[in-house]
Order: structure tokens, then sequence, then C-alpha cells
């Protein structure tokens, strides 16, 4: 602390309360080590390009004393230091406990969902959201299969836009949290997600993207949805079709290229190819 904030301020918050003795031997090291400060461990952009710079000046000013350059010994001196390795990506499902998803699907989940009342609705969506947001659910509940089925109706029928949206988010976080053990749930739920990417509330499409993604992520392989998913890249609706696009694109991005599957390109690479040539800049 001294070293980097200077002796000066810290001896009133801390050196003043410690013994004489250690006083004077924190005020030797500071004196023998110098009080400096604390910089950047690395350099930032700027600093990058002065140095660059730097060293550029300083190879032509030693060429012009002998009068010959050599563009190796230039190249060697502004050539910017190695990157550093990238951080490990570390899944939290791979390390979390798995949380017991059957208290949220329980009774009060039904009765919420059978109200007439929205607001009783998108509270019992919501309660369940919370809970299957976990980063690692268990497999095998016995009530999920209902739950499901209370997801698709809302889905499907529910006129609700705040209800729909939270159904939505309820499903990207089931297959989030269960993964392959969601792979039955999320063939069927995935064209309903689909449906919904046009529909003219933002909160809902967007919340149906999200839940779309996660699923073709974690759960079915794009190649499994990929006629379903060109449907939409070839939908007359514009906001369909840039919609799918993106989650095309943000499936791609985060899929392995090991584990994307080779399927999905006949149906979607045409679609693909024909939406970049579409009157909408989207």
């Amino acid at each position: 602390l001294a070293g980097g904030l200077g002796l000066a301020a810290i001896g009133p918050a801390l050196l003043a309360r410690i013994p004489d003795a250690a006083r004077k031997e924190v005020e030797k090291a500071v004196e023998e080590g110098g009080l400096g400060g604390v910089g950047p461990t690395r350099q930032t952009r700027a600093a990058a390009a002065a140095a660059a710079a730097a060293a550029v000046a300083a190879a032509a000013a030693a060429a012009s004393s002998t009068g010959d350059v050599d563009m190796a010994d230039v190249a060697t001196a502004v050539a910017p230091a190695p990157l550093p390795p990238p951080a490990p990506v570390v899944d939290a499902f791979a390390l979390a406990p798995p949380t017991d998803l059957a208290p949220a699907l329980g009774k009060a989940f039904h009765t919420g969902m059978a109200s007439a009342k929205w607001s009783d609705r998108r509270a019992a969506l919501q309660k369940l959201v919370a809970t299957a947001s976990a980063p690692r659910l268990v497999p095998g509940c016995p009530s999920l299969a209902d739950g499901v089925r209370e997801l698709r109706k809302v889905l499907a029928t529910d006129s609700n836009a705040a209800c729909v949206a939270e159904a939505a988010a309820a499903v990207g976080a089931l297959g989030a949290g269960l993964r392959r053990d969601f792979a039955g749930p999320a063939r069927v739920l995935v064209p309903a997600l689909l449906d919904k990417l046009k529909d003219k509330n933002t909160g809902v499409a967007l919340a149906s993207a999200a839940a779309a993604k996660a699923l073709l992520i974690h759960c079915v392989p794009l190649g499994e949805a990929a006629d379903e998913v060109a449907a939409v890249v070839a939908h007359k609706n514009p906001a369909s079709r840039a919609a799918a696009l993106r989650l095309v694109a943000g499936v791609a991005e985060e899929t392995p290229a090991a584990v994307l599957s080779k399927a999905a390109f006949p149906a979607l690479l045409p679609a693909a190819a024909k939406a970049a040539a579409d009157a909408v800049p989207d």
C-alpha cells in the first residue's frame, strides 16, 4: 500500500495505529524499496502505439547515422509483444450443484397457471424462471412434462405478452439447466418459439429468440431443426427473417465446430444466401 499510494496517504489511517517498532520497519522498507506507484501490468493500446512509434524513430535514427536501413531490424523493433493466452472458459453447468426443479412445478404453479388473471399466471411463471435459472437442474423431474404442456399452452394461446415472454424465458432456462435431458421437450418447443419471432411485441420476440438459441445450443443440434429455421429465414415477414438469421449466427458462434452438425448446411445456406439479396437492410 505504501509503495503504491505513498506513505503520506496511508500514514494517518494505518501507520499511526501500529506499534513503533513495526512502524519503523515499514518506513525503512518503503525508503529502501522506493514509493513508486502502481502501474498497469500490460500496455494500453495508446501506450503500445507510442512505443512502436518510438521504436520506428529509433531505428530510423540509427539507420541515418550509417546510411544503411535494414528492414528486418525495423520489423523486429516494432513487432508487438505476443498476446497472453486466452483465459479458459469455465462452464458453470459443470461446477454447480444441481437444483431441484420439483418445488417450482408443484400445485402452486398449476393453480397460478389456471387463473384467469394474467398477473397470477405471470407470477407463477416468474417463480419457475427464478428456479430454472440455476446453472444446473436435477434431471428426471416427474412434473416436468405437465409443466412443459403449460408452457406450450401459453406460447400458443395466451393473449398477454408479459406471460408469453415469461413462458419463453422459462423454456430457455430449462434448456440451459437440463441440457440434453431436455432434448425431447426442446424438439417440440423450438417450432413454437420460432413462430414467435414475428410477434409484434418486442419483448416476446426477443425472449423467444433467446430461448430458441438456448435450446439449439444445449439441447437439440441445429441440424435437427434446420428445416424449421430455414422456413423462418424465408418467411415473408422481414422481422422474422432478420431474427432467424441472427439466431443462426448466434448458435453457430457459440457451438463448437466439432458439434455443429453439417446437416444444417443444405437447408440453411441457400436460405441465407437468398436473404443476402433481401431488399430489407436488416
